[in-house]
């Protein structure tokens, strides 16, 4: 795999990954409200689902790249979620920070790793 692919690959890895930890966090939350055995359900499903991404994720890069790309935009995905679902109001600081951390992100995943 040429270096531009197996960058996109790690870089839409990273974002599946985030995107099914931001709806598993939706259904834990959902599930803490309405007590519904299906969300429970769902939200185990996505567990599940979370862990084998993960391993499919690592054989392509390493574990640390795909974490923190996974963290950092799993964090701003409940933000989102939060604004737009749950009436949650996040001060500009932390929007303007959340930025920078992806800014950096982007730099970590698209600068090659020097090996040593």
């Amino acid at each position: 795999m040429n270096s531009f692919g197996g960058t996109v690959t790690v870089i839409a890895l990273t974002l599946v990954l985030a995107g099914v930890d931001v709806a598993e966090s939706v259904l834990a939350k959902e599930w803490a409200t309405r007590r519904s055995p299906w969300l429970l359900v769902a939200g185990l499903a996505a567990s599940v689902l979370l862990f084998v991404l993960f391993v499919v994720a690592i054989g392509y890069t390493e574990m640390s790249t795909v974490t923190i790309g996974w963290i950092v935009l799993m964090q701003l995905g409940v933000m989102i979620t939060e604004t737009v679902r749950y009436d949650v109001s996040h001060s500009p600081d932390r929007w303007l920070v959340m930025g920078a951390i992806v800014c950096l992100l982007g730099y970590l995943v698209v600068v090659p790793s020097s090996a040593t």
